[in-house]
């Protein structure tokens, strides 16, 4: 089990799109992949990882030049609040 679970259920609802260079020497990718993993266990539907092969630390560079983050961004949306009378006054 992964050390963090109770860290990974609370993403579980939340949209996770992580991104992880395959040779980073200052964040292993293993932290990226169980994290991913337990996000999964607790049922989260959501969540995306990306490994960057022979890329290093710097993940961000690669991440921020594909246009599909940016429209996968745009695809989400926070949880409509429900308003009731109570909430009016």
């Amino acid at each position: 089990m992964y050390k963090r679970q109770g860290e990974a259920c609370r993403l579980m609802d939340l949209p996770v799109w992580a991104f992880h260079g395959d040779r980073d020497d200052v964040v292993a990718p293993e932290g990226s992949f169980a994290m991913a993993r337990a996000i999964r266990a607790c049922g989260g539907p959501k969540v995306r990882l990306t490994i960057y092969p022979d890329l290093g630390h710097n993940a961000w560079d690669p991440a921020y030049d594909d246009p599909a983050l940016y429209a996968w961004l745009l695809e989400q949306k926070l949880p409509s609040a429900t308003i009731t009378n109570k909430d009016k006054k």
